[in-house]
């Protein structure tokens, strides 16, 4: 009896889908026969705009209202069947489909009906992939091609595959570097006079090193990442990228027999004027002075390593945003060196040789955390890349300042060594450190090619601004005391050279030549 009384129960929704009977309250109809030997008495009519049942199928021919939204009535034949009305927002097993659901909510529908929740819409099935698509032949390579426009599902296979990532890039960059003084000078016209020779503001003296901005020119590099999402879905993962330049060298070296004039300029806090120690000279009537040679250099260093999470924020087929939060951190360093080396030829020091050496090295460590944005839009096999992010933290600034002479007299040893070179004097020498809070903006733009759904190759533009560093080049005083020179003591007041942080702000940029592997 059960059994014929759902296929009856089909039926009528059939009918009732089918009908053009109005919307509202239903009208009672009249009672038919029962197929179980008696009249059913009809159903009361269901005020929430369904169809109306068919008159004289059931007795009267209210509408009946939707799974889930009401119970159905008690019905009874006569000396047959009797039964209990359902409760609100129950179906009965194997009327409608089994279990039960609160008010005003779902309730599982027939076998092949799809009931989405209540404010979701079933968008059907996922966009197929171009028929003959291969993982290497994918026009939609770049793609989330399981994602619907608009939204995410974010089931196993919304996702490109993989959960893991690597990433290695080739990098070309260049640095602000760092603003030397004039190191090593010497004059384009022979015979010039002593009070000219070399000196920074005569005529005819050239700079042969410094006076320029070093660790400027093209640096190579690397950088490595590896990261790993949480789930399927990728909503949430971690990483780490380490990035390392090759830093930029500048090498200088000149020897001179005292016919080319070699000389290390400085500011006479004495005679409160330009003036130069000279390596090699030869004096217009007194003849060769010195003769020797000088050798400078100067190198950057840059280091950083980011730890980050990120979580997806918003995602579609086409595009995809994710914050990015963690700990950054940098490093940048210079070093700069001058040593010269000149034996003196005169009356009075004949034989005399000199060894003398400058250092001037600085330190920037950064630790700090990081927040920002990362994004791509995606379309066929090509992604446009974009990252933007600020670090805040603490940097520790470090300047190492040294100098030395060692002095053989006459060149019949032993040699005698003294505190101070030329630009370092002990006034200004030591080790030098304090802190300063920095934030560091990032940018980064770049357009990337999918092979396959899980390799990709791409190229980016990459900028960075760091707030405040030390540079070796600023930490340089020209203005010298010449009576500290092999060891003297110091006669102006206060003592030159001296030691000031002096710092300024440093920017980094340069394209990134990627391939990364999802597995």
């Amino acid at each position: 009896m059960k059994s014929s009384f759902v296929w009856s129960a089909t039926l009528a929704i059939v009918v009732a889908a089918l009908s053009t009977a109005a919307y509202g309250q239903g009208v009672p109809g009249t009672s038919g026969p029962s197929p179980y030997g008696g009249p059913v008495r009809g159903m009361p009519g269901y005020d929430g705009g369904m169809p109306m049942m068919p008159a004289g199928m059931y007795g009267g021919g209210p509408g009946m209202p939707p799974p889930g939204m009401g119970g159905m009535p008690a019905y009874s034949s006569p000396g047959r069947i009797t039964g209990q009305g359902l409760p609100p927002g129950m179906m009965a097993p194997g009327m409608f489909g089994p279990g039960m659901a609160g008010p005003m909510g779902p309730a599982p529908g027939m076998p092949g009906m799809q009931v989405a929740a209540q404010g979701e819409v079933d968008l059907g099935p996922p966009p197929e992939l171009p028929e003959g698509a291969t993982p290497w032949n994918n026009p939609l390579a770049a793609e989330e091609t399981a994602c619907y426009s608009g939204t995410c599902g974010c089931c196993t296979n919304c996702c490109s595959p993989g959960l893991m990532w690597a990433e290695l890039d080739f990098m070309l960059w260049w640095q602000k570097g760092s603003r030397l003084p004039p190191l090593v000078t010497s004059n384009n016209i022979p015979n010039v006079p002593r009070p000219e020779a070399g000196v920074i503001g005569a005529p005819s003296t050239i700079v042969l090193f410094g006076d320029e901005q070093a660790g400027d020119g093209m640096n190579t590099g690397g950088r490595a990442e590896l990261g790993f999402w949480f789930d399927q879905s990728k909503t949430a993962g971690i990483g780490n990228r380490f990035t390392a330049l090759s830093g930029d060298r500048q090498t200088f070296y000149a020897e001179s027999d005292s016919s080319t004039v070699l000389a290390r300029p400085f500011y006479d806090q004495l005679l409160m004027q330009e003036n130069a120690y000279l390596i090699a000279f030869n004096d217009p009537v007194d003849g060769p002075i010195t003769n020797g040679r000088v050798y400078a250099q100067f190198e950057n260093e840059f280091v950083m390593n980011e730890l980050y999470l990120r979580t997806m924020l918003e995602r579609d087929r086409n595009k995809r945003l994710d914050l990015v939060l963690g700990y950054h951190f940098l490093r940048l360093d210079n070093y700069l060196r001058v040593n010269s080396f000149n034996t003196a030829t005169d009356v009075v020091l004949n034989g005399t040789t000199f060894s003398i050496f400058d250092r001037f090295d600085t330190e920037n460590e950064f630790h700090g955390g990081t927040i920002g944005l990362d994004g791509s839009y995606r379309r066929g096999r090509w992604s446009l890349d974009y990252l933007a992010k600020v670090s805040f933290g603490q940097m520790r600034q470090t300047a190492e300042i040294d100098g030395g002479r060692a002095i053989n007299p006459f060149g019949l040893g032993p040699s005698v060594n003294t505190a101070g070179g030329v630009l370092a004097e002990p006034t200004n020498m030591g080790v030098h450190t304090r802190y300063e809070e920095v934030f560091i903006p990032e940018f980064s733009l770049g357009l990337t090619y999918y092979a396959r759904p899980n390799l990709s190759f791409g190229m980016s533009y990459n900028y960075m601004w760091i707030s405040s560093v030390l540079l070796s080049g600023d930490q340089i005083d020209r203005h010298v005391d010449p009576s500290l020179f092999n060891g003297g003591a110091p006669v102006v007041n206060p003592p030159r050279p001296e030691f000031r942080f002096n710092d300024t702000s440093y920017w980094l940029m340069g394209m990134n030549f990627s391939v990364q592997y999802n597995y």
